[in-house]
């Protein structure tokens, strides 16, 4: 278990005034979120989750890690969850049950040798396991006897599907299909808003949205304006209740964040104007004050606002520090301005290290690389920044 508070490097992008700012996953021993990356809305504090280990940023910029020592033997396939109550922090193993783990202790809650998925709604836990849903609420279960499909929660409702959008009646799903809004297209993601009971539903179609189990309308590139993609992969909602989409191509490769902003997806990210590694993106998540961070396999990324967690910086601060790659870009060589420089890495766009040179003078020959977009990940003595470069 270790603690940092940290401040890391800016990484500004002239076509747009929003300021980006990236975590390198060196940071908390590279805790690469490939199975889940979640927002704890009652606290703002992001977790990183896999099979081996997990990694909390709290609130205050503290860093923890959790392995086996905490959370018990961990194997490939455990399917490490992660979910939330106001007062309460739970996980899941797949083959073992729900665990508690409150004040970072874990205890079995729930024993249970085939669970899929676990989410919450206020105090209770709702827990998918094989034929039947379990809901679990102030130390008792309670079996429900239906079998939903990813569901999700909320107040009184709760929808179902992976394949069709539905809901429970009498222990039966009842699908919607008939319903002229009805969008006949794969779902990807189901999110309520965040202040009110309406669900969106993501697919490769555009978004659908319903409340009270009635679809009231669609939202595809035929009604909005400049919408990247109609593959909607996942949704999230700020702290205006405002709507932010993840869009992928035919293969469902992201490519592309935006936000809805009356009829007009605005402020779109791509791999031009941002450093997310979109190939290897693995999530978005907003927290309860309306900063956006995504993960891909590189680094955390978050979109600087005056609601910033103070623990990030801001440019005053660092600015003594700041670290500056030019000509950006180059088809020849770059120099790069820092302090103490130990390591230079650059990675491709997939991730992968290119080169990695040891006690690098500021100046480095870069003539040989293939035209493109890299990152390269900076290591001095005040702490590790990862630039976005582009080789011409």
């Amino acid at each position: 278990m270790k603690y940092f508070v940290f401040i890391l490097t800016l990484i500004a992008f002239s076509s747009f005034s929003q300021t980006w700012q990236s975590l390198p996953y060196t940071q908390f021993s590279n805790t690469v979120p490939y199975g889940q990356f979640i927002i704890n809305q009652y606290s703002n504090d992001i977790w990183m989750v896999n099979d081996n280990k997990v990694a909390v940023i709290e609130n205050d910029g503290t860093i923890r890690l959790f392995n086996y020592n905490q959370l018990g033997t961990l194997w490939n396939g455990d399917h490490l969850r992660f979910t939330f109550t106001p007062d309460s922090i739970f996980y899941m193993k797949k083959t073992m049950g729900l665990f508690n783990f409150n004040n970072y202790v874990s205890s079995l809650t729930v024993s249970e040798s085939n669970i899929s998925d676990i989410t919450s709604n206020k105090d209770t836990v709702f827990i998918s396991r094989m034929g039947t849903l379990l809901k679990y609420v102030d130390g008792s279960v309670t079996d429900t006897y239906s079998s939903p499909v990813e569901p999700v929660v909320k107040n009184g409702f709760l929808y179902t599907g992976s394949d069709a959008l539905g809901h429970i009646v009498s222990y039966l799903t009842e699908y919607f299909f008939t319903d002229p809004e009805y969008l006949l297209a794969n779902l990807n993601d189901k999110k309520f808003k965040r202040f009110s009971d309406s669900i969106y539903v993501g697919t490769d179609k555009g978004i659908m949205f319903a409340y009270n189990y009635d679809i009231l309308d669609t939202i595809t590139p035929n009604n909005t304006v400049n919408m990247p993609s109609p593959n909607v992969l996942e949704i999230e909602f700020d702290d205006k209740d405002s709507l932010w989409a993840v869009f992928g191509d035919v293969n469902d490769v992201p490519f592309a964040i935006a936000k809805l902003e009356g009829d007009t997806w605005a402020s779109v990210f791509n791999g031009s104007n941002c450093p997310i590694n979109f190939l290897n993106f693995k999530g978005l998540e907003i927290d309860t004050l309306g900063n956006l961070w995504v993960v891909d396999n590189v680094a955390l990324h978050t979109l600087l606002t005056l609601n910033s967690p103070q623990w990030l910086g801001n440019e005053e601060l660092i600015s003594d520090g700041k670290i500056v790659i030019y000509p950006n870009p180059s088809n020849g060589k770059i120099s790069i301005v820092a302090k103490d420089i130990s390591k230079v890495t650059i990675l491709d766009v997939t991730g992968l290290v290119v080169t990695t040179i040891v006690n690098p003078q500021n100046t480095i020959d870069v003539s040989s690389l293939s035209k493109g977009v890299y990152f390269i990940l900076i290591e001095t003595e005040q702490g590790n920044s990862l630039e976005r470069f582009v080789k011409e």
